[in-house]
């Protein structure tokens, strides 16, 4: 706590509208007058006084969650590691649970935190990227739950749910967080009030502030309990440490991975292709000409380069979390100050694991031991023995049944982890002997979806898109391990005969956790096949009295589905009718649901002719959208998901020419036909995973571009029919379409 009245000087800005220190005195004041009378002051301890134990009505325990990222579960003092110095986290080790065998379901940042939320699988909560949006109403939060019960709730620091969002989410009272990953010096924060604060500092130093003034005023109030998440951005790449620990550990020496000189022979070919050391050719695919694209081979090893003991990146890792460390220290003397230590349950874990050189790799996603292993400690000395270990294998989905039992709270019947608490007593209970791991193709396209079971002994890795929707070019390959033998996950025993049994027992047993968590290969988070749907039908023979209808699309977008016309007018070319665009002219689409191309099959069909570049129909924006559009007289289709963007284009000119122009997007590539004959196809990476947010535009774009390299006017030419539809349209429909002629 000696750091606390001096961080809070060090990183108030200058002089903003509303400095941290008048914030921290009024904030949680503006929370709904929650925290009563000490929120203004009134009634707080002298600094540095201790507090007696307060004698609560409500005899339920706290809770405080400290989450960090990438945190792997043996970079800890405890733990024995030869130079980290971790003596506040070794404090939670000796006087709680060390829970030695936690995993979680799916290790990525947001579908990660959402299990631990809501204590379901990402395929039941949804959140199947680092792009998606968190819906509570499908799967409730536990701490919306609590708040519900009468506990008193705060959010500190990364939430990373729709990735630049930091608007206050339901279910806490308190709420202070960033945009994403925010950063690690002078993060501007969002509060519970969409009050934008500047800050200046080290951002764990300065969310341990918040988190020491959230205990201090609610510890204060004898009626609620509380529950708090203080979530670190700590240690999330690229790792940048405090000041005061920039040259600690500057001499110390990186101990190799057993698996870092690993040729990954026997590992899947894209592993060899993704391999951190390399450039990825699925990240180049839209740069490689077709014939440079056919010609790729993966390789079939990789040489590693030599270790480093000092690799600077990586001791950064450790530097970093030395201030995790300190703000454990600070969150465990706020609690012991305000008189509640003991009544308070602390869960300390991360997010998911890392590589630092397994394999020659950094980050995380596979299903490697490094990534899937994350640390967890439990203090709670009402039901965690001081010193205790629990060897049972446990998730991250089972933090939220557990304190919902412990507050007394049912769990909602979607809840799909179980509650520590016996185990945490010591109890002989049946528990889990296996659990199903997931993952969803996310930012790195060079690693497919893939669905594994992890026995107490074995493991078994599949790949069930591989050489089926996605990495087509690759052949199928799956991974097997024998632990016990194995631990570091070196031989590949997928083809082995000896290794026959214990595959078909894995396969069994993947399959048994498929059925009970309710996975499936394909609907709904995989793509989504609506069959004949059209969606969207634009054509001048649809006009009546200067509105467009959506023809067959009426019943899918109800009475409201209608379009104005606008200024674009309705015009005679030779036998057929058309819209007459200058640029100026945007028909905006009233939003529906059903047009949202979320992790769906999608076909963009239309007959034109352009008399300029500019952009025939847009919906999205700079996260996530497509686009269609001439430029340099040439058509293209340019799609965005996330911070990834491809783009389709067609090698010659149409201006001034009548053309059938379609954009397929289908199983993760994007095709463009013209005339009916294919002209491109690029592998897409990414599904579109969320709803776009802005509306779809014909004639121009609304809001923020989805392609910035796009021509930035409107349409000029004729459109003379355009069709969306929920499916992909085969190269025979789409030549029979062109030979029909339109209209």
């Amino acid at each position: 706590m000696s750091q606390t009245n001096d961080t809070l000087s060090k990183h108030a800005p200058a002089a903003p509208p509303v400095t941290r220190r008048d914030f921290l005195r009024t904030g949680a004041a503006c929370a709904g007058g929650l925290l009563g009378a000490s929120a203004l002051g009134l009634g707080a301890s002298p600094a540095g006084a201790q507090q007696a134990p307060r004698d609560r009505r409500d005899k339920r325990p706290n809770f405080v969650f400290i989450l960090i990222d990438d945190l792997r579960d043996d970079v800890f003092s405890f733990a024995g590691h030869p130079f980290m110095k971790t003596p506040h986290i070794d404090r939670l080790r000796r006087e709680g649970a060390h829970l030695s065998n936690a995993f979680v379901t799916t290790a990525l940042c947001s579908p990660s935190r959402a299990s631990f939320l809501t204590g379901t699988y990402a395929h039941t909560h949804g959140v199947l990227s680092n792009s998606t949006q968190y819906d509570p109403a499908a799967t409730p939060p536990y701490p919306l739950l609590l708040q519900r019960s009468g506990y008193a709730s705060a959010h500190i620091g990364k939430w990373h749910m729709g990735h630049d969002d930091p608007h206050p989410r339901p279910g806490f009272d308190r709420w202070i967080s960033f945009p994403g990953q925010g950063q690690y010096f002078d993060q501007t924060l969002t509060d519970e009030n969409n009050r934008q604060i500047p800050t200046q500092g080290y951002i764990t130093d300065i969310l341990t502030d918040y988190a020491e003034e959230f205990i201090a005023r609610q510890s204060a109030d004898p009626d609620k309990p509380f529950s708090l998440i203080l979530s670190h951005k700590a240690v999330h790449a690229p790792f940048q440490p405090a000041p005061r620990h920039q040259d600690i550990y500057a001499e110390s020496a990186l101990v190799e991975p057993p698996s870092y000189r690993h040729d990954m022979a026997d590992k899947p070919p894209w592993m060899r292709e993704e391999n951190p050391l390399q450039e990825s050719p699925l990240l180049r695919r839209d740069r490689l000409s077709a014939s440079e694209a056919a010609a790729y081979r993966v390789p079939a090893q990789i040489e590693q380069k030599p270790w480093e003991p000092r690799h600077a990146a990586r001791l950064n890792y450790f530097k970093a979390l030395q201030a995790v460390d300190d703000s454990v220290g600070r969150v465990l003397a706020a609690l012991e100050k305000s008189g509640v230590l003991d009544d308070t349950v602390i869960v300390f874990a991360g997010d998911n694991g890392y590589f630092l050189g397994e394999f020659g790799r950094n980050d995380k996603r596979l299903m490697f031991e490094p990534s899937i292993r994350v640390a967890m400690l439990v203090r709670y000395p009402p039901l965690a023995a001081p010193g205790s270990t629990v060897e049972h294998m446990t998730l991250n989905i089972d933090m939220a049944p557990t304190f919902l039992e412990l507050a007394g709270v049912p769990a909602p019947a979607v809840t799909q982890g179980r509650s520590w608490t016996p185990l945490l007593r010591g109890e002989q209970t049946r528990w889990r002997t296996s659990f199903l791991y997931e993952y969803f193709m996310d930012l790195s396209p060079g690693i497919p979806n893939l669905v594994g079971v992890r026995t107490q002994n074995a493991k078994l890795v599949t790949y069930p898109d591989v050489g089926k929707t996605t990495h087509t070019f690759l052949p199928p390959m799956d991974e097997l391990y024998d632990l016990r033998r194995d631990p570091h996950e070196m031989t590949n025993l997928i083809a082995s005969p000896q290794s026959a049994a214990l595959k078909r027992e894995l396969e069994t047993e993947l399959a048994r956790l498929k059925r009970e968590t309710g996975y499936r290969d394909d609907l709904p988070w995989r793509l989504r096949h609506d069959g004949e749907l059209l969606l969207l039908h634009l054509s001048p023979s649809l006009v009546r009295d200067g509105k467009i209808l959506n023809g067959a699309a009426k019943s899918a977008l109800g009475p409201n589905g209608n379009v104005s016309l606008g200024s674009a007018a309705v015009v005679q070319d030779g036998k057929r009718q058309a819209l007459r665009f200058g640029g100026a002219q945007r028909l905006e689409v009233p939003s529906h649901a059903a047009l949202q191309p979320v992790r769906r099959d999608w076909t963009i069909e239309a007959w034109v002719k352009p008399q300029a570049d500019g952009v025939i129909l847009a919906h999205g924006g700079e996260r996530s959208g497509y686009v269609l559009f001439v430029d340099g007289g040439k058509p293209q289709l340019s799609v965005r998901t996330f911070r990834w963007k491809r783009v389709a284009d067609a090698p010659r000119s149409i201006l001034g020419e009548r053309t059938h122009l379609v954009g397929v997007l289908d199983n993760h590539v994007i095709r463009l036909f013209v005339n009916g004959q294919q002209v491109a196809a690029i592998d897409q990476a990414f599904v579109i995973d969320a709803p776009l947010s802005a509306p779809l535009v014909i004639g121009g774009e609304s809001g923020s571009r989805v392609d910035d390299k796009a021509p930035t006017g409107g349409f000029e030419g004729l459109l003379y029919d355009l069709k969306i539809h929920s499916r992909a349209l085969s190269a025979q429909e789409i030549s029979a379409s062109y030979r029909a002629g339109g209209q």
